[in-house]
Order: structure tokens, then sequence, then C-alpha cells
């Protein structure tokens, strides 16, 4: 596997109220309300990280935009500086060291400098902690281990030992022929942190699958050369069968005005579909998958230019998804679905303020449990279905309805936990669990930045 180090980047603060950086497990931008009308240029500043919840939470998800960090007072030269992130030792005592943050700054639009500073912490019950955010040559940054990975690559030799990855790959409708996808070592695009692993089947399909891990190594970079994936190996294997599903959380155009009687339309036959990296490190990777001129049926016949970013956070169950329309003037409604091969029952579930179509069942290979779950913002919720065999199209999937045009993006996470793994997930209700905290968390964390 290819070792990947990536350097520990970090952001400021220097005046401001940030409120509600309740992020929806991608990242969401905090909200800053500016108390200063001057900008000072600074090379440290503090902030504070602010759990209002009775209970703690692991590797808390927080991003800083550089438009947040420049008006803050934090000037930084791309070439000769870096951020990096601090926790404070405790208020009381005060003793002991600051300690490092796993952090990366993003450019998210390809421009060659960065747009957004992600990082990760631990937070205590109804507790306030201190972030130190600092300047710091590059030459003597810290390295820091990948614990999150993206690979998309394409068979290089016909016994298939061998492969050239790629950070961006376009197909055209013309090309999707039968058997298109078995050039690429996993079928397609595949993504992974410490926990889990997915793919996407790159063709007609645009069907989501998982890889269950044994261990916290990343190992997609190996995965299908000179093996079979479909059988155990030693870091585990592909866990769930698709078929003609919607798998693990793909998408399906519905007609919401037919009440669901009419098939779930499949993402497909796209005039040009785009692949392409935004971002991989030690905190989250970032990949995109662009739609051009692909056809949908509901509520008429028409084209949209549609773009799925999908993005995982090291230290999380699930991956999480934007998926946005351009100008189109379409209203559409989306379908978001998880596999039911083996007659699982289906949660359907509203609360805290959101979504949530869960399944826990032997639906994994071996005979092995697997949650897995669509959690979304109810605001854009339209209905939960399912649908059993067909003669065509989709079919054995549960689903959950959301609207979709170009002024609100659906935004959603895909859990997947696999119980040989999660050893203590052992039921429904311990899946759940982990869900609703996740939810708790996006509602109970904020972050103050200090003047």
């Amino acid at each position: 596997m290819k070792a990947k180090s990536y350097c520990k980047l970090s952001c400021v603060a220097a005046s401001l109220l940030l409120a509600a950086c309740s992020q929806p497990n991608s990242g969401q931008e905090p909200t800053l309300t500016d108390t200063s009308s001057n900008t000072i240029s600074v090379t440290t500043a503090s902030l504070q990280v602010v759990n209002s919840a009775n209970q703690s939470f692991k590797s808390v998800p927080l991003v800083l935009s550089k438009a947040q960090v420049t008006e803050l007072g934090l000037i930084i030269d791309e070439e000769q500086k870096q951020i990096q992130v601090f926790v404070e030792p405790g208020q009381t005592d005060g003793e002991g060291a600051a300690s490092q943050l796993l952090s990366q700054t993003d450019d998210l639009d390809g421009d060659g400098a960065w747009d957004e500073l992600a990082f990760i912490v631990d937070v205590e019950a109804n507790s306030s902690h201190t972030l130190r955010l600092s300047l710091v040559d590059t030459a003597a940054a810290n390295m820091q281990t990948a614990n999150t990975n993206i690979r998309f690559a394409q068979y290089s030799n016909e016994d298939k030992s061998q492969a050239q990855e790629f950070t961006k790959y376009s197909r055209k409708a013309a090309e999707l022929e039968e058997g298109y996808s078995r050039q690429f070592q996993m079928e397609g695009p595949a993504w992974e942190n410490d926990n889990i692993g997915f793919r996407l089947y790159f063709d007609e399909r645009n069907g989501f699958d998982i890889f269950g891990k044994t261990n916290t190594q990343l190992v997609l970079d190996n995965v299908g050369i000179g093996e079979n994936y479909h059988e155990l190996q030693d870091w585990g294997m592909d866990i769930l069968k698709v078929g003609r599903s919607l798998g693990a959380g793909a998408l399906a155009f519905a007609d919401v005005n037919d009440g669901n009687s009419r098939a779930l339309q499949r993402l497909a036959n796209a005039k040009e579909t785009e692949f392409y990296i935004i971002s991989e490190g030690p905190v989250r990777s970032i990949f995109d998958v662009n739609y051009k001129a692909l056809p949908v049926d509901y509520p008429e016949p028409t084209q949209v230019n549609l773009t799925q970013q999908v993005s995982i956070w090291t230290g999380q169950h699930y991956y999480s998804s934007k998926v946005s329309l351009d100008d189109s003037e379409a209203n559409l409604a989306l379908a978001v679905g998880i596999v039911n091969l083996h007659e699982a029952t289906a949660l359907e579930k509203l609360s805290l303020n959101h979504a949530i179509l869960a399944s826990y069942a032997p639906q994994a290979e071996e005979n092995t449990d697997l949650g897995m779950a669509v959690v979304a913002s109810d605001q854009a919720h339209i209905n939960f279905g399912g649908l059993g065999a067909t003669e065509q199209g989709i079919e054995y999937s549960f689903f959950s309805t959301f609207a979709l045009n170009a002024n609100q993006d659906l935004n959603y996470d895909f859990y997947a936990v696999w119980q040989p793994r999660m050893k203590n997930v052992t039921d429904e209700a311990a899946f759940l669990n982990i869900i609703e905290n996740d939810a708790l968390r996006k509602q109970s964390v904020t972050l103050v930045l200090n003047k």
C-alpha cells in the first residue's frame, strides 16, 4: 500500500462568536458573528469548543473556512506557513502540555489555494476546552499519517496484478458496454477510514457497496490485486450483495406525485460522468462525481447536471454525501437507498431533527450482522418507501426520499457498522444509539472564537 503522510494543519481565531458548528458530519462550516471591523495580522489565536450535552463525544469533526480564518486576522503564506491546532491543558490546574490535534487544509475549488481547515477533537460532557491555532513554518510542520484514503485505479496487465491509479477519470455514455467497470481495480472508486470502506460501481449501475475491515489499517490500495475481495482476506472482504438494489446509499430519482407506485429511476446514461479527487488527508478525504446531461423522467422528462460530493472522516462510521444541481429549474425528488435482500425490517424514524432510515440484520456475507442507515436533516424529507422484487430496474431496497432543487442541496450520511468488527454493536438498539449520539453531537458542540 502506498504510504501517505500529510502535514498537520491548523486554524486560528481573533474576534467573533461562532455559533452552532453542528456540522452534518461532512464538516459543516460554523456560523460567525463579526464583532470587530478591524483585521489584525496574528500568528496565534485561541477559541473555545463547547459541549452542552450531558455526554462526551470522540473525534468530533469541525471545519473553518479560509474566509473565516483571514477575517480573524491570521494571514497565511501558502508556501511558507501552515496551520496547526492544539488543545490546551485543563483550565483548573493548568498543568501539562498542549496536545496537537489531527488537522488539514483542503483546496475545494482546485485553484491551488486552500479553502477549509478541517480538524477533529474529543470533548467531555458539559465542557469547554481552549484550542490554540498557530502558524508554523512549513519546513518545521509535523507530518501525520493518513487515516482516510481514496483509491481509483485501472488494471494495467492481463493477470490484474498491477493497476494504475487516477486522481481524475471521465467516462462517456457510449462507452458503457457490458463489463465496462471490470477494467477497474474495484469496479470504480473506493474510499475508507479506519473503521469501514466503500466503493462505487463506475458504470450505468452507479451502485454503492461496502468493504468490511478487520483492522484499522488503510487497505484499499491493494484490494483486488492478486486476491479475490469477495472471499475473506486478512484485512476483511466485500461484505454486501447489491444486485439491482440501491446497495449502500445509492441514489435514484423518484416520482412522489404518484405515491411511489412508479419505479425509481437510477442515475444512468449521463452524457458524461467525471470523477476527481479533491483531497486525501489524516482527517478526511473528498471526491466528486459529476453527471453531465443526466436524463430524468420525473416529474417530466428533462436533463440535469448533478454533482455528488462524497467525504469520509477518520473515526466515523459513515461517509457523507452532498448532492447538488446546477442552475436548472427542475424540482426533483431523490431517493437514497439501503439494500434489503434478506427480508430485514426497516426502522423509519424522525428524531433530533433528522430523518433516519435504518436496518440491522444478517445482511452481510458469511451470515454476519450489518447495520446500515441513511441519515439526513428532516427539513427536506418527503417520505419513506420500499421495493421488493421487480421485473427490471431497481428492486429489494428500502429508501428515504428528499426534495432536491438548485437552491437546496441534499446532505446525507450513510452508516455501515459490521458486527464482526464492532463487537459491542450486537443489536438494532446499539446501532441506533450510534446514530442518535451523532445527531445529538451535531446539536450540542459549538465553537466560540476569542478576540
